[in-house]
């Protein structure tokens, strides 16, 4: 069975709340270089790697596919201290990537997460699955 990784940013979005600081370090009409950050409890960062696909939000919200990564530099970790849902200040130690990201020249973008999903010939995604930055899919 194939399957796909993508990885999900709201970089570029005009969000309330932005969980992560990720940001494009370079860019031209080729490549991008992005910082981006892994998860607080690290369980999917296992999946940051080589051919994943990278999405990005426009102005609108909407969710734009940028390319496929071709390079994973592992920048080690940062300290972020949030609440939890308990109220409590707790400390995450976060891994930071830099991602080198071959652009795609064709535009695909869809308003929700399952659309792009479904432009990019790929299973979309329950509504559990679609609240994770990092989600792995079949090919369809």
């Amino acid at each position: 069975m194939n399957s796909e990784t993508i990885l999900w940013s709201k970089l570029g979005g005009k969000f309330k709340e932005k969980e992560y600081n990720d940001t494009i370090l370079y860019e031209d009409s080729d490549l991008s270089i992005i910082e981006y950050w892994g998860q607080r409890s690290g369980q999917r960062d296992y999946l940051i790697k080589e051919d994943s696909r990278i999405v990005i939000c426009n102005k609108q919200n909407d969710r734009v596919y940028i390319g496929k990564v071709i390079k994973v530099i592992d920048k080690g970790t940062t300290t972020v201290n949030e609440y939890n849902k308990k109220g409590e200040l707790k400390e995450y130690n976060i891994k930071l990537y830099k991602l080198i990201v071959s652009k795609n020249k064709e535009k695909k973008e869809g308003r929700t997460k399952n659309c792009l999903c479904e432009i990019l010939n790929l299973s979309t995604m329950n509504s559990f699955e679609r609240t994770h930055g990092i989600t792995s899919h079949i090919k369809v």
